[in-house]
C-alpha cells in the first residue's frame, strides 16, 4: 500500500476541509504547515512567546523565528487562520465545531494529545 508523505497530506488536510486527525504527526503537520506554534508550548516556546515570537493565535511570522522554533514546513508567509477558517466554512458549509481537532487549533490555539 502506498503511503502519502504526512506533509504532503497537511497540504490536502487543509484544502479539503478536514476537522480531525489520525494521529499527532499528522495535527504537528498541519500547525507546521500553517505556521502555527501552540499550546501546550515548550519551556523554548513559552519564553519566545513572551518575547513576542508567538502570535496570540499562536502564529510565528517571521522567518528567522520560524527556524528557531523548529517551523520548517511553512507554507504561508502571512497568517492564515482567518482564510482557513472561511475555507473550513464554506467547504463544509458549516461552522467549525470547535470540539474538533482544527476547532481546538483555530478557536483555543490548543493541539489535542493523542
Amino acid at each position: 500500500m502506498y503511503s502519502i508523505p504526512t506533509q504532503w497530506l497537511a497540504s490536502l488536510f487543509v484544502f479539503n476541509g478536514t476537522h480531525y486527525f489520525g494521529s499527532n504527526e499528522e495535527q504537528q503537520a498541519y500547525c507546521q504547515c500553517l505556521g502555527l506554534c501552540l499550546m501546550p508550548r515548550t519551556k523554548a516556546e513559552d519564553e519566545a512567546f513572551e518575547k513576542g515570537w508567538i502570535a496570540i493565535d499562536g502564529f510565528v511570522s517571521h522567518p528567522t523565528h520560524r527556524t528557531l522554533l523548529h517551523l520548517n514546513a511553512v507554507q504561508f508567509t502571512s497568517n492564515p487562520l482567518a482564510f482557513i477558517k472561511q475555507l473550513l466554512e464554506t467547504r463544509n458549509n458549516s461552522y467549525i465545531p470547535i470540539i474538533s481537532h482544527v476547532g481546538g487549533i483555530i478557536f483555543d490555539t490548543r493541539k489535542f494529545d493523542f
